[in-house]
């Protein structure tokens, strides 16, 4: 697989803005500022006194649902009532996560300063054996995160401080805030001033720009680096393609996953790792309703939870992939092991010569030294003729990512239910997801199998999705409550679990962060058959 290497994000956004002392200037007025507005769309309850839901002919019947989707706008509320989901709205933290089972200590760590010195004793370790970050470790990341917004940015942008004010510390945050300075050119309205004179309207303020307008780019870039801080102190993120449903692949949407590193040196240095433990998910829509829908109804609201609900699941199907071996397409069959020839007038194909579509080479070409053919070689590949390409026997492209050892941190073995966390970012904000899927129901999806679970599992045919109010980055106490959020989450998912006979030991690993890049697919939940679309890998 081919891999491109991206920049790095302070290439993409450290720059002279409209922070500097030029923000105080009249100047001809951008677009008009771009309503802030969230999807709300809540499908209708499940039937949950259903013993199991997806048999033979109703798995039948969901593969017919999305194998009929043409384009993403014809996506409808039969086909999110069809996946049995059931969503809680503005979820608060102490709620989102439960507590730990056999101390009943909390995993959400306090969002106050001054109650740092009080907060209760979070367990001390995580499940690779490694000492989890204390309470001073929170509280300095709460402390560069609280910073005032102007200050933080003259901070980055190497400006100096008001007269009487202390230079800003960004530390571990100092891309964050980079991220955050670009996006205030198009989002922050705090310092929107109008004026007119002779001349027309002028225009004071932050603003370059409108927030529909901004590059995704400079979004993801920002949420990457506010994650990727985050998760330096326990685990790692990266990549991932498609959700399987029976035969058929959907893309989705997945920006960052995040990852455990391996303790070996050479895997770690080769990019592997284990989980994956949490997916982070941006998307650049701002509108999501016509003005004649009422809140809740909007066709765009329909799709966006969708979008959520397709990386959540492809998260669950990855996780569950533990201890298993990709089949990939064609594998074993007669079609990729024996010659395709069958035997008819003419003969079997011969050599290449003659059944290339490449141009033959003129006479002059003998000429050529073989310096010059060396500079010729190095700057164009060569490409298999038709012929070549016809007389191989390999099976198609496989779905899993080569460089995942896929394991499903965080989840109680035996239980029959994973937890998935979903960091999913809109505008700027950023939300926490958690969906409770159970192995049935995964099995019954891929595999279009009749749901059996063990008796202790409640209502396994049931997706219950909850997720936390939205976080604006812009706001000090809100950057706190997301970073208590993921801080939270990353805790709980890499947890040390009570050893039991039926678990396996975890590989050693250590707790280090890296990110990796997915590219999104410009098809969204477009039925798309096995191996098709292959994805680009971008590692950063």
């Amino acid at each position: 697989m081919k891999r491109r290497f991206l920049s790095s994000a302070p290439e993409l956004i450290s720059r002279k803005s409209a922070t500097s002392p030029a923000h105080t200037k009249n100047r001809p007025p951008p677009p008009p500022a771009t309503p802030v507005d969230f999807p709300h769309h809540v499908p209708d309850e499940p039937d949950e006194s259903a013993v199991a839901v997806f048999d033979d002919e109703a798995a039948s019947t969901i593969v017919s649902l999305y194998g009929s989707l043409r384009k993403p706008t014809e996506l409808r509320a039969e086909h999110l009532r069809a996946l049995n989901l059931k969503v809680h709205y503005d979820v608060a933290l102490d709620d989102l996560l439960p507590r730990d089972r056999l101390s009943g200590v909390s995993y959400v760590p306090s969002t106050e300063l001054h109650e740092l010195g009080g907060m209760v004793k979070a367990p001390t370790h995580l499940s690779n054996g490694k000492e989890a970050p204390d309470q001073e470790t929170y509280r300095q990341r709460v402390a560069e995160l609280i910073l005032d917004n102007d200050e933080a940015f003259r901070a980055v942008l190497r400006e100096p401080p008001k007269p009487g004010r202390p230079v800003a510390k960004p530390g571990h945050f100092y891309k964050f805030w980079q991220g955050l300075e670009t996006m205030a050119q198009y989002w922050d309205t705090s310092l929107d001033q109008y004026s007119s004179d002779g001349n027309g309207t002028k225009y004071t303020g932050r603003r370059l720009g409108t927030g529909r307008d901004m590059f995704e780019a400079y979004r993801e870039d920002t949420v990457k680096s506010f994650v990727e801080t985050i998760a330096w102190f326990f685990g790692v993120p990266r990549l991932s393609p498609r959700v399987r449903l029976r035969s058929m692949l959907f893309p989705v949407r997945l920006t960052h996953s995040v990852y455990r590193l391996p303790l070996d040196r050479q895997r770690m240095r080769q990019g592997y790792g284990e989980g994956p433990v949490v997916g982070v998910q941006c998307r650049p829509e701002t509108s999501f309703r016509y003005h004649t829908e009422p809140p809740g109804t909007g066709q765009g609201e329909k799709l966006d939870l969708a979008r959520e609900l397709g990386a959540l699941l492809l998260l669950a199907q990855e996780r569950r992939r533990e201890g298993k071996k990709e089949t990939k397409p064609g594998e074993g069959q007669w079609y990729t092991t024996k010659p395709r020839w069958g035997g008819g007038p003419g003969g079997e194909m011969g050599n290449a010569a003659g059944n290339s579509d490449e141009a033959v080479a003129s006479p002059s070409s003998s000429l050529t030294t073989s310096k010059d053919k060396k500079r010729e070689s190095k700057y164009r590949s060569r490409r298999d003729s038709a012929a070549e390409a016809y007389q191989k026997l390999a099976p198609g492209l496989g779905t899993w990512d080569p460089k995942a050892i896929y394991m499903a941190l965080g989840k109680v073995p035996g239980s029959g239910i994973d937890d998935v966390f979903l960091i999913s970012s809109l505008n700027h904000h950023v939300s926490i997801l958690r969906l409770q899927v159970s192995d049935a129901y995964l099995e019954s999806l891929e595999k279009g199998s009749p749901m059996r679970s063990p008796e202790h599992t409640h209502h396994p045919h049931v997706l219950e999705l909850h997720r936390t109010p939205w976080f604006d980055l812009f706001d000090a106490q809100a950057r706190v409550q997301a970073l208590g959020a993921i801080w939270t989450v990353l805790s709980y998912q890499l947890r040390s679990l009570p050893k039991t006979p039926a678990s396996t030991p975890a590989p050693t690993t250590e707790s280090k962060m890296t990110v990796r890049k997915v590219e999104r697919s410009d098809k969204e939940l477009a039925g798309a058959g096995p191996g098709a679309g292959d994805d680009v890998r971008m590692t950063e």
